[in-house]
This record gives structure tokens, sequence and C-alpha cells, in this order.
């Protein structure tokens, strides 16, 4: 490695810390969406993460918990899903208040034939690249 790619300036490091982070208004959306009561509020999105398309319905992060919960309940033997179920109903410390998270309700990708569903979805929010306000197929 050349001496000058070995040391990076403080300019530097915060231009890549600026790319890695997730988009502030995409973010600030998920932000108000989980302050929201589950099944209140949901907003219809596409997103483009690693060059994939999905599409599915913004809900709060409670409310895709919660699912999950009760999916689990219903596919998995009674002490296994209790055991994740359980798992999944924690609360976020204090300390992590920003969102890392995105929670897609009844998800979707492009398919030959139209759209292909993937059900619930939890995404990170700084793999998404570019999004909009409109799912896939709606």
């Amino acid at each position: 490695m050349s001496t000058e790619t070995a040391h990076l300036s403080v300019e530097d490091i915060l231009d890549i810390e600026q790319a890695l982070a997730p988009d502030l208004q995409l973010a600030r959306l998920v932000d108000i969406v989980n302050q929201q009561a589950p099944g209140t509020v949901s907003v219809d999105l596409t997103l483009i993460m690693s060059g994939q398309t999905v599409g599915g319905t913004l809900i709060p992060a409670r409310q895709w918990r919660q699912e999950l919960r009760d999916e689990l309940a219903r596919t998995l033997p009674d002490d296994v899903g209790t055991g994740v179920g359980e798992a999944t109903s924690g609360t976020r410390p204090d300390a992590a208040s920003i969102t890392s998270f995105l929670h897609l309700k009844d998800a979707c990708v492009p398919a030959h034939d139209g759209v292909l569903p993937i059900g619930n979805t939890r995404a990170r929010l700084n793999e998404v690249s570019a999004w909009s306000l409109r799912s896939l197929g709606r």
C-alpha cells in the first residue's frame, strides 16, 4: 500500500462515513412510523438494496415483531415458538436511539410474470441505496 492511500484525512473519513450512513430522510420516516401504534399507520415503499428491488408496506417495528411472534406460534412447536417469540419481544436500549432497520409487511420482488411475494421482511437501513413512496404492483 502506498503512503498516499495509507493516510486518510479527517475529511476522507467523514465522506466515507456519510456514504455508509442510511438516508436521513428515510431514517426519519422509519422513526416516525415506528413511533405509531401497530396497525395505525403504513407507508408503501419500493427499495433498491444491493441491486435488488423490493416493494412492501413500511409498518412499525412493534407490529412486525408481533406478526413474527404470531407466525412462529403457528408454525413452530410450542416450546420453540415461545422461546424465539420471547427473543423478538425485547425493547431497544436507550443508547441505540438510531434506527438501524425498517420493517415491511407483504414484501415482494419483481418476477418475470409480475411480483413474487416474500412476506414480512426486515432490512438494514444502511443497505438501501434508493427508495420511493410506492410499492411494486400497487
